[in-house]
């Protein structure tokens, strides 16, 4: 519900971003697949790309669903707690999801199938301590209410 209609997620400053992140869950193997460089991003040249870690993907979700001011790529990437990060590998992210997800449109599962559900839990924000959690369940999965 949350990739359909992104305002729902009052919590997050780029919501509208969700789809792109959508993508990213269901088409980028992390530990597996290999940034391939030169890219750029923001008029900078990255071109030592490698094999994306956690932690290159934990600045790509802080990157793109943070307000500039925060944790803009590659200025300042909130990576302070994150082990070796890739500002290439962050680029070409970057560069994938909104290529295949342009800006302010929906993704589209129906063109490489969906492998996974995002799960985006979005607390009420009234403590500093609250965080936004993505999860990913895999999309055959059956869930049932109480």
């Amino acid at each position: 519900a949350v990739a359909s209609d992104p305002s729902i997620a009052v919590h997050i400053d780029k919501r509208e971003r969700l789809n792109q992140l959508a993508w990213f869950i269901n088409n980028i193997d992390v530990g597996t697949e290999v940034a391939t460089g030169p890219v750029s991003y923001e008029g900078v040249v990255y071109d030592d790309c490698s094999t994306i870690t956690a932690s290159d993907a934990q600045a790509f979700v802080w990157a793109i669903i943070s307000d500039p001011a925060t944790c803009s790529f590659p200025d300042h990437l909130c990576t302070e707690s994150l082990y070796d990060i890739n500002n290439c590998n962050i680029a070409y992210l970057i560069d994938k999801a909104f290529t295949a997800v342009p800006e302010g449109t929906l993704y589209d599962d129906s063109t490489d199938g969906v492998k996974n559900t995002p799960i985006v839990i979005v607390p009420d924000g009234t403590k500093q301590s609250d965080q936004v959690l993505l999860l990913s369940i895999p999309a055959q999965c059956t869930c049932t209410t109480n």
